[in-house]
Parts: C-alpha cells; sequence; structure tokens
C-alpha cells in the first residue's frame, strides 16, 4: 500500500494557490480582507503576512469596454523596514528623476504625498510609513489621451466625409463616412490600446523605482 503522500509548507501554498486559479470564474470582488484572514487562519496563516500579501497586490486597472481598455491604473508595494520624513528627498529625487516631472509634494499626516497632472493624464504618488514597513502606492488616469486617440478618429471621419459630400452623391457619402469611421474607430482602438499598455508600464516602473530607493534606504525601527 503506498503511503499517503506529505507535503512540505512551499508545496502547500502552490497547491493552494493553483486550485484557487483553478476555482477564480470572474474579476468581482467577493472578500473582505477579514473574510480574507479568516480562511488564511484555518491553514495556519497569520493575519498579519495577509495583511502584507494584501499590500503587495501588484497592480490593478480599470476593466476595459468597447472603447478599448480602461484610463485608470494603480500599482502598490509595501516595504519593510521603518522611513522616516528624512527620506522623502530622496525619494522625490527618484519620482522627479523617473517622471521627468517636479509635481506638488505634500506631506499629510506623515505620509508622502506627490501630484502631477499635464491636462492629458494625472499621476499621483503616496508612500505611507508604519512601524515595521512601508507602503508605496502609485496611481494614474490617463482619460486625456484617450480621449486625443479618438478625437484623431472623429477628425479623420469629418474630413473624409466632407469630401464625399463634394462629389454631389449623398449616397456615396453616406457609404464613405460609415466605412472610414468604423476604420477611424478601430485605428484610435488600436493607438489608445499601446498608450495605455505604456502607461500601466509607466505607473509600474515608477513603483519598482521607489520600492528599490526604500530597499535600500529602510532600515530595522
Amino acid at each position: 500500500m503506498s503511503e499517503t503522500p506529505k507535503y512540505t509548507d512551499r508545496q502547500m501554498a502552490l497547491i493552494l494557490k493553483r486550485a484557487a486559479s483553478l476555482q477564480a470564474s470572474g474579476d468581482e470582488g467577493r472578500f473582505s480582507l477579514e473574510e480574507v484572514r479568516q480562511i488564511a487562519a484555518q491553514v495556519g496563516i497569520p493575519a498579519e503576512l495577509v495583511t502584507r500579501a494584501a499590500n503587495e497586490l501588484t497592480a490593478g486597472a480599470e476593466r476595459s469596454g468597447i472603447g478599448g481598455p480602461g484610463t485608470s491604473y494603480y500599482a502598490t508595494r509595501a516595504v519593510p523596514g521603518a522611513v522616516s520624513p528624512s527620506d522623502y528627498p530622496e525619494l522625490l529625487s527618484i519620482i522627479r528623476r523617473v517622471t521627468r516631472d517636479p509635481g506638488k509634494p505634500s506631506d499629510l499626516a506623515g505620509a508622502l504625498e506627490w501630484r502631477s497632472s499635464t491636462g492629458y493624464s494625472s499621476l499621483a504618488v503616496t508612500v505611507a510609513p508604519g512601524k515595521d514597513e512601508a507602503v508605496i502606492r502609485v496611481e494614474g488616469e490617463f482619460g486625456g489621451q484617450k480621449m486625443v486617440s479618438y478625437l484623431i478618429a472623429g477628425a479623420v471621419t469629418g474630413l473624409a466625409t466632407l469630401a464625399a459630400l463634394g462629389s454631389g452623391m449623398p449616397e456615396v457619402a453616406a457609404g464613405v463616412a460609415g466605412g472610414v469611421g468604423l476604420l477611424s474607430f478601430a485605428g484610435a482602438r488600436l493607438l489608445w490600446g499601446r498608450l495605455a499598455r505604456r502607461a500601466e508600464e509607466r505607473v509600474s516602473q515608477l513603483r519598482d523605482a521607489l520600492a528599490a530607493g526604500l530597499g535600500k534606504r529602510a532600515g530595522p525601527s
């Protein structure tokens, strides 16, 4: 008779992770953090580790729609170690180097905040210190870039329609407008898709640069 297999803690974690992935059927939020803690407690995972894991969720984005990807992105990370306001000038230097934008920093309730807006996009960074770790959150809104992509498509459609109307054949003009409109929409969606990927990468890169900086500077409390 074969022996019942035994698994290490690491193997158990991998099994549970894979099983949860197989079970997942959508992106809707179903569990509160407290509920996740309770489930984890059943397999011996401490609540503080669940909280830390939740803080380390890497990135997120607004759900895509008919117009392509959403315009809002965020990336977070928890970095172990104590961080104080004396570290903020170095963190601001990292932010400004990565974004090439001086932005507007502020200190709110002990947390470092930095914001920047160009009219087409905006970025917001928060570094919130805790007793044993700091939590980085980078948020980006790129609605202006998406709007410009579709305005270009609209302009192309309008110009093509005006040119067709000059032929004096309304039926031809309607057909041209419809065909060009569909092509322009598809082109705008493709363009915005590429810009959205760059935007998402920009948010994650800023988060990673700050995490690397904190990892070097943060020490034990």
